[in-house]
């Protein structure tokens, strides 16, 4: 019984390494059919980051400051046709700003949130 099973390890092993072994060349014929080297496959990689806010992303370092815009953005609940509120030109001690401690900002997030939990906060 351990032989039978030890046998079919080694199959398993055989197959997966064909299997590999495959797909590496299908690989190489695909880069090779595009004009391109592995090698410079992996020296891009070398200049790509990966995004803060979503680790699926990888960015180039040149598009990194837009693309961290955007993706907060998006992380923060908002798509592509919101518009942002500009900035406020008063100053900070004019009667008609609202001025929020960080507590009472959070307190009146918490209450948004119980009211629409799909509501991203942070």
């Amino acid at each position: 019984m351990l032989n039978s099973a030890m046998n079919e390890r080694e199959i398993q092993c055989q197959n997966l390494d064909d299997f590999t072994k495959k797909i590496h060349q299908e690989i190489v014929e695909i880069t090779s059919s595009l004009n391109w080297t592995m090698e410079s496959i992996k020296a891009d990689n070398d200049n790509m980051l990966v995004c803060p806010y979503e680790s699926s992303h990888q960015i180039s370092k040149k598009m990194l400051y837009r693309h961290l815009e955007c993706c907060q953005w998006k992380q923060e609940g908002y798509n592509e046709f919101d518009i942002p509120l500009p900035e406020s030109n008063l100053p900070s001690n004019s009667y008609s700003s609202i001025k929020l401690d960080s507590k009472m900002q959070n307190s009146i997030l918490q209450q948004e949130k119980e009211k629409h939990p799909t509501l991203k906060i942070g």
